[in-house]
């Protein structure tokens, strides 16, 4: 591995793949004693429990009974 000149490295794809590091993941580094070592951070929320959260706070409020709903599905006016 490589630093760049920017103080960019490449995480080589097995590794990736065998420690869960997908686009958008959170590490850090760390001080070690033999020295740095890159350590991925906790998620507060995994992907999906974020997707849910995003879809619960942008679903539209509707205020009809179910049999409103269903009659409004099934073309009733």
């Amino acid at each position: 591995m490589r630093v760049t000149s920017k103080g960019q490295i490449t995480i080589p794809e097995a590794l990736r793949h065998e420690y869960g590091l997908l686009p958008n993941t959170e590490v850090d580094w760390v001080k070690a004693a033999d020295g740095p070592k890159l350590i991925k951070r906790p998620a507060s929320q995994s992907r999906g429990q974020r997707i849910v959260a995003a879809l619960k706070a942008n679903r539209p409020k509707l205020k009809m009974s179910a049999a409103q709903f269903m009659q409004l599905t099934r073309g009733g006016f």
